[in-house]
């Protein structure tokens, strides 16, 4: 089975292409390099290389201290090819209008990455909800708890930094586990006094039938996680704990089942485009699931927005209308 051909669109360590196990890279370009910062996208996406007879595929890597071009997605779409952004990065949910309005055949080749649904306590999380063995999710909780010794330039490209980089892959994860979610959300980020930068994020969102409470501390004094932190599933028949590596199973009853940890197909960064690489060759895993198109993500963005809304105007904001 032939590897599909990639055009790489972006900023990457070459050592980290090599672990795309699955992907035959055969051109790459990096809009963020100051030699090509001149070039409109037509122009980048115009080259003799870039027909459907030389690739199948793009991959998009945005570097952490920039956002996503927008205009180069579109371009790339609207010439017919299917794309993997590895991780979205942007300014606000409106710098996508531009996707959300193409035609639905167009948008439905547009995927989009997160890594942290690949860890094995997470993996194992999902198939206990889909078993049904807590029962209808009725409470989340997320902690998580990180050291920053020292502040990077990148964070200066995000407003509310746990809320729009952090929090997307633990509402990734969880909407992979749970759907989409919907509720009215109330945040507040800031920054004490003993901390770098302003990565402190709490929210509570509520409705009628779900609970989550979020809090997320980047810059604490003492490290308490890694950065997947510790989520809690509660329904009527227990509640389900995970680190990311392990996963318990405690029960309504009483007693305590450590759950079995499935090997992950997919892991980190390269991970996801090697998933991309078998959706393209039509290889599916049951457990790891879909790829998330750029809908079904919408609805992860939607969530995150109504946060920095929240945030911004210290009021509560539900999910549902936040609109392009």
């Amino acid at each position: 089975m032939k590897k599909p051909r990639i055009l790489l669109i972006g900023t990457i360590e070459q050592s980290d292409v090599q672990n795309w196990e699955k992907a035959n890279v055969v051109a790459a370009y990096d809009p963020y390099s100051v030699t090509r910062q001149e070039e409109s996208p037509v122009e980048m996406l115009s080259e003799p290389c870039l027909d459907p007879g030389y690739i199948d595929a793009v991959v998009f890597v945005v570097p952490n201290y920039d956002k996503l071009p927008v205009e180069l997605v579109c371009r790339a779409l609207e010439q017919g090819f299917s794309v993997l952004i590895q991780k979205l990065r942007i300014n606000r949910y409106d710098d996508l209008d531009p996707l959300r309005m193409l035609p639905n055949k167009m948008r439905n080749r547009l995927y989009i990455g997160e890594q942290y649904r690949y860890q094995p306590g997470a993996l194992a999380i999902k198939q206990a909800v889909k078993e049904g063995r807590i029962g209808a999710v009725e409470y989340v909780g997320w902690k998580c708890t990180l050291e920053m010794n020292q502040r990077a330039s990148w964070m200066d490209a995000y407003q509310h930094l746990v809320l729009e980089d952090l929090a997307y892959h633990h509402m990734g994860t969880l909407t992979d586990i749970l759907g989409p979610i919907d509720g009215i959300i109330h945040a507040r980020s800031w920054c004490p006094s003993w901390m770098n930068d302003r990565g402190y994020c709490s929210f509570l969102l509520y409705s009628d039938n779900l609970v989550m409470n979020y809090d997320v501390r980047w810059g604490a004094p003492v490290i308490h996680n890694n950065f997947f932190g510790e989520l809690v599933l509660e329904g009527a028949g227990g509640q389900i704990w995970t680190n990311g590596e392990r996963a318990v199973l405690y029960k309504r009853k009483g007693g305590a089942e450590k759950l079995a940890c499935p090997v992950p197909k997919y892991t980190g960064w390269a991970g996801i485009v090697n998933h991309f690489c078998d959706f393209l060759l039509g290889v599916t895993n049951p457990l790891t699931g879909d790829l998330f198109n750029f809908d079904s993500f919408d609805n992860v963005l939607k969530l995150l927005y109504a946060g920095v809304m929240s945030m911004e105007t210290g009021t509560a904001v539900r999910i549902s209308m936040v609109e392009c």
